[in-house]
């Protein structure tokens, strides 16, 4: 019995020294076993202990035996891919790392293109940072120019920068050289800027052209001094290219050979070197480019209305205003829109002449920036267009008038409620809301029934904001017009009155099209603060003044809390408040709120102190409910 116990205690031990794992150093030995299949064992047993096994395996490298050198260096492979993978991909691309251990660059390439192509489609697998893990030896490995350019592409775009050290290497190599480029300045490397400046001798002049954009994008104030050459290059778009990186990367201390190449033969590089000059807030310039209004392009005169405009030169106005009469509409529109930015009223006399250019395009130009600049001493010539033939001429000069207040003019305004043309009926309805024109209600309550909607949307929205209970009662009948404009518009008009029929035809027609605005339901739920709100005129502001700052104005008058940051935010709040034509704008507060917080995709709900911004779906629901116990309460 005792024999048989022992004998059974020694088969357990034999059992468990096979069972137990065997180490590094074991396994490398069996690397030279003469057996192929304990050769393969061995070398899966080396993968999987991982980096335990890598200083055995990191002297296997070296063995006298092949076979055992090129099986431990395999393994190396192995590890170090399994190391550098991401668990995403070592799970989506079994046996990858056996793939990447062969020891060739492509098979990494490959990788990386195969791992990015749900991107490609639409439906990527992987996150950046999965594809950068592959990148380094994929970029290394691209074969021909159109595999390097699809690599760079891909490293680009995946913010892959892991592959930067390689992106530095490849720009030796005429195939990739320029994707290379392209990659680093996209992935904004600025450790490539040395080896970037060395290709601004490169022989091939589209190299350095991307080599200048790389520099400017990457704002290298290193490479400046290289960069000045290159402005007197023979080649155009050479010079093109060199003022975009000497604005970048020299700031105000290229402003002097930025003013050389306002002169600059190419009419391309005229334009670019006053771009450059404006964004650089270069005054000492203003000369120079206000040189260019008169140039013989109609680009260049575009290009030197808008830096003279981007630097303030008010001092330019009556120069720019003779462009209003410009042959092209761009120079002529811009002109006019910089007269009204800068509420530059000493260009009336050059306006008032362009009043009677054979152009209907420009005399229109003219008459917003009249309306813009607040030249209301030039009425006399603005109430003589009401006689135009040309339609567009007379609604133009209606709205100058009704932008100005100009009551005087209130019988030539009401007359033209009649005119033959409906979008001069149209501008007169508008042009009485716009001097707040009361004692024309009586006028304008018969004419409801215009045959065109957009007269009919006008005059509603005139008597909802002048109007009386009597004109309430004939706005009612429009709450069934064929036209959803109109129908809105009575909705919104009747609201304004006090009167809640219209509610109804609004909630419906937001549920229809998130468009759609319900700032008009404030009228009937906080009356206080809507009158509050549209009682503050914007007519008058200064034309730089900019929306957040617009924000901040009408929060001061009307004593409503708002955050400006919450309707004016992501870059909005910078912009300047200027419109074109001044009547395409918002007058009062309430539609400069409802206007910006259909930018935000927001609704306007007042309270007695403070205006709230809600998501449309949110807002939509809160008035439901606001109306459903209105209407339990009756």
């Amino acid at each position: 019995m005792i024999a048989i116990v022992l004998a059974a205690l020694s088969i357990a031990r034999t059992g468990a020294q096979e069972e137990r794992p065997r180490g590094a150093r074991e396994l490398v030995e069996a690397l030279g076993a003469d057996r192929v299949e304990d050769r393969e064992e061995a070398e899966r047993g080396l993968k999987k202990l991982g980096s335990a096994a890598v200083a055995e395996l990191e002297r296997a490298a070296k063995s006298s035996d092949p076979e055992v050198a090129w099986r431990a260096g395999r393994a190396l492979r192995a590890i170090e891919a399994r190391r550098r993978l991401t668990p995403a991909i070592l799970e989506a691309m079994p046996g990858i790392e056996d793939r990447l251990a062969e020891g060739l660059d492509p098979a990494w390439t490959r990788a990386f293109l195969e791992a990015n192509a749900g991107h490609d489609r639409g439906s990527p697998a992987f996150k950046d940072e999965d594809i950068d893990s592959l990148a380094g030896p994929a970029v290394r490995g691209a074969q021909g120019r159109d595999e390097k350019w699809a690599v760079c592409r891909v490293a680009a775009r995946r913010r892959c920068l892991s592959a930067v050290p390689e992106l530095i290497r490849m720009l030796e190599d005429p195939e990739g050289c320029v994707n290379a480029i392209q990659a680093l300045r996209s992935l904004g490397a600025r450790e490539a800027i040395p080896s970037i400046i060395g290709l601004l001798d490169h022989e091939d002049v589209l190299t350095v052209r991307h080599a200048l954009e790389a520099l400017g994008d990457l704002k290298a104030a290193e490479a400046f001094p290289r960069i000045v050459p290159l402005a007197r290059h023979g080649d155009g778009y050479m010079r093109l290219d060199a003022v975009k990186a000497l604005k970048e990367t020299g700031g105000a201390e290229a402003v002097t050979h930025l003013i050389s190449m306002v002169e600059d033969p190419e009419p391309f590089v005229r334009c670019a070197a006053m771009a450059a000059l404006g964004a650089l807030g270069a005054c000492e310039a203003v000369s120079v480019i206000a040189g260019r209004l008169e140039d013989e392009r109609m680009d260049v005169r575009r290009e030197a209305v808008a830096a003279l405009r981007a630097l303030d030169a008010r001092g330019a106005a009556p120069q720019v205003a003779r462009l209003v009469r410009d042959g092209d509409q761009g120079v002529s529109t811009l002109s006019a829109e910089t007269l009204v930015r800068w509420r530059a009223r000493e260009a009336a006399p050059v306006l008032v002449e362009a009043l009677d250019d054979a152009d209907a395009r420009v005399r229109e130009a003219a008459l917003a920036a009249l309306a813009g600049t607040g030249a209301a001493d030039s009425m006399p010539a603005v109430v003589r267009r009401l006689g135009s033939p040309d339609a567009a001429t007379r609604a133009a000069a209606l709205r100058v008038l009704g932008w100005w207040g100009s009551k005087k003019a209130l019988p030539e305004i009401s007359a033209a409620l009649r005119d033959a043309d409906a979008s001069v009926r149209a501008a007169a309805a508008a042009a009485l809301g716009d001097m707040g024109a009361r004692e024309a209600v009586k006028d304008v309550i018969p004419l409801l029934d215009d045959p065109d909607w957009h007269v009919r949307v006008r005059l509603s929205e005139f008597l909802g904001n002048h109007g009386t209970a009597e004109a309430a009662g004939r706005l009612r009948r429009l709450l069934q017009d064929d036209r959803g404009e109109v129908r809105r518009a009575a909705a919104e008009a009747m609201c304004a009155l006090g009167s809640p029929e219209g509610v109804p035809v609004l909630l419906e027609q937001a549920g229809l099209s998130r468009s759609a605005s319900l700032f008009a339901l404030n009228a009937l739920r906080r009356r206080d603060a809507w009158r509050r709100l549209r009682d503050v005129s914007l007519k008058d502001l200064s034309g730089g003044v900019t929306t957040v700052e617009v924000v901040r104005t009408i929060s001061g008058k009307s004593a409503l809390a708002i955050d400006p940051g919450a309707i004016a935010g992501d870059g909005r709040g910078d912009r300047i408040f200027c419109w074109f034509p001044p009547w395409d704008g918002p007058a009062d507060g309430a539609s400069a709120v409802c206007r910006m917080a259909a930018e935000a995709s927001l609704e306007v709900v007042l309270e007695s102190d403070r205006i709230r911004l809600l998501a449309v779906g949110e807002a939509l629901a809160f008035w439901k409910e606001w109306w459903e116990e209105k209407v339990r309460e009756r």
